[in-house]
């Protein structure tokens, strides 16, 4: 069969409800759970996905001020209707992305606020570097403790591992 012929049959499949509902809307999503700093899972419709902050990477939820950089993506999206810039897939499945509020770059945020390095490994963004040094010499979140150290994670994965 010819693809001219084909390709007319799949686009009048794709316009059924059950092909939409398997279908994800990057320009809207809704923040249903934020797991940590850089992790979170939104939904499109019926579908939901797993999306990782790209060019970030946050304290894991047990480490030392975990539990505040989770609270500060909570704040920010929780239940918030985003949009993404889907980059890659992970080895877990997960989309890696950049999320928006608007015109608001939620990645970038999260390193201005110092809750999270700028993930040299798997960068995307250049700009992080400059917002992670900023945030380092303003001595704001994670650059602002001086009674423990902080494990980037990266290191942390690697001892656990």
């Amino acid at each position: 069969m010819k693809l001219n012929r084909i390709f007319p049959i799949f686009l009048a499949l794709c316009a059924t409800p059950i092909c939409a509902q398997n279908t994800i809307n990057y320009k809207s999503l809704i923040v249903t759970h934020v797991y940590d700093g850089d992790s979170i899972r939104a939904k499109s419709g019926n579908k939901e996905i797993e999306i990782r902050l790209s060019s970030i990477d946050a304290p894991e939820f047990n480490q030392n001020f975990g539990k505040e950089c989770r609270a500060q993506l909570y704040k920010k999206i929780y239940h918030a209707r985003i949009s993404i810039n889907p980059i890659e897939q992970d080895k877990y499945g997960r989309t890696i992305a950049e999320i928006f509020i608007g015109n608001r770059n939620i990645n970038r945020e999260q390193v201005q606020s110092g809750c999270a390095w700028a993930y040299r490994q798997y960068l995307h963004d250049p700009k992080m570097i400059a917002l992670e040094q900023e945030a380092r010499r303003k001595k704001i979140g994670l650059w602002a403790q001086k009674s423990f150290y902080i494990m980037p994670p990266w290191v942390e994965r690697r001892l656990k591992n």
